[in-house]
């Protein structure tokens, strides 16, 4: 048995942050249990999540500067103890400037 099907997500921004770490924001979606993140260094490479949040934004602090990272986000919901997945968000992509 599946969770039930949910809305796909679309980022919002990925912005350098000062403390070197990027930040990643979303589009809430109802009904959302969680948001898993996934990152790359290319926009067509592969994928890997890097985590899963309830709320609507991430920090990813394992970046290094002067390097693209590809971001895409996938919404999770819950019901009965069975989780469903919405369809992966468009790709956007940000860069940790070196100071």
């Amino acid at each position: 048995m599946e969770g039930f099907s949910i809305a796909a997500t679309a980022i919002k921004e990925v912005s350098a942050q000062s403390n070197g770490k990027l930040l990643v924001r979303w589009k809430a979606v109802k009904n959302a249990y969680r948001y898993q993140v996934y990152r790359s260094t290319s926009k067509n490479g592969k994928y890997t999540r890097v985590a899963t949040v309830s709320g609507t934004s991430y920090e990813d602090g394992g970046v290094k500067t002067n390097q693209n990272y590809y971001y895409k986000v996938r919404t999770m919901n819950r019901v009965n103890k069975v989780s469903g997945y919405g369809s992966y968000s468009g790709v956007k992509y940000g860069l940790q400037v070196g100071k």
